[in-house]
């Protein structure tokens, strides 16, 4: 087992296996280290939350579209049923 844990950014001792031995699997980063990592990963986060949200709004106006447009021809087309039928009962 690995005795002294060091910063997976500044190679700085982080941990010696004397204490808490959860504490020392767990802790990767030091007191310097942690916020501007916690930093970084709260703005990955939020950047693929917000793609993530982007691509969803992209594809539902999409569908949107469509269905607008196969309303349209629905209607279109109903409109015609309506009128070819009411000219066959003429004759």
């Amino acid at each position: 087992m690995e005795e002294v844990k060091k910063c997976q950014r500044c190679g700085v001792v982080v941990s010696t296996c004397e204490g808490d031995y959860y504490r020392h699997i767990r802790v990767k980063y030091c007191d310097t280290c942690r916020p501007e990592i916690e930093r970084e990963q709260a703005a990955w986060r939020q950047a693929t939350r917000r793609a993530k949200k982007k691509e969803r709004v992209r594809l539902l106006n999409e569908q949107n579209a469509l269905l607008r447009e196969e309303n349209e021809l629905l209607r279109k087309r109903v409109q015609e049923l309506r009128n070819g039928g009411a000219e066959s009962d003429r004759s």
